[in-house]
This record gives C-alpha cells, sequence and structure tokens, in this order.
C-alpha cells in the first residue's frame, strides 16, 4: 500500500508529518485529509478561536504534492434577534 504524509499548516504554526500512513489508494488519503481538516477546525474552535487557517498538505511516498486542503473559518458573534 502506497504510503501518504499529512502536514499541517494552522495559521503560521507547520506541523510536518514525519511517519505518514499506509493507505489505500489517493482517495482513502484525501478523505483521510478532509477528515483530519474537520477536526482540526473543531479543535481550534473549541479553543475560542474566531478567524482560522488551517491547510493539510498531503504528499505521497515520493514526497510529490498530491493535494491541498484549505479552510478559512472566522466566528463572527452578535446578539440574537430573538433574545430579550
Amino acid at each position: 500500500m502506497p504510503k501518504y504524509f499529512f502536514h499541517l499548516l494552522i495559521d503560521a504554526s507547520f506541523t510536518p508529518d514525519e511517519q505518514g500512513e499506509e493507505l489505500a489508494d489517493f482517495r482513502t488519503a484525501c478523505a483521510r485529509a478532509r477528515q483530519t481538516l474537520g477536526l482540526v477546525i473543531a479543535d481550534e474552535l473549541a479553543d475560542a478561536k474566531d478567524i482560522i487557517h488551517a491547510t493539510i498538505m498531503v504528499d505521497d511516498q515520493d514526497g510529490v504534492r498530491v493535494a491541498n486542503l484549505k479552510a478559512v473559518t472566522s466566528v463572527a458573534a452578535s446578539e440574537s434577534p430573538f433574545a430579550q
């Protein structure tokens, strides 16, 4: 099975994936990257961050970048129009 590496960039903080993960194929690697990106966004929101820029860069076992998934989340708090 091919090996994929999932490098993470949150705002200006880069975390390289040194170990990688053996997965069935490219589609499975992209699904894993989407799942991971969702978890990262959820964690950052739980830490009360208002603006999050997150990127997962997927490299294959030869070091070739095969996918880039980016997400930007902005939380704009406002008073509810239903509040009394």
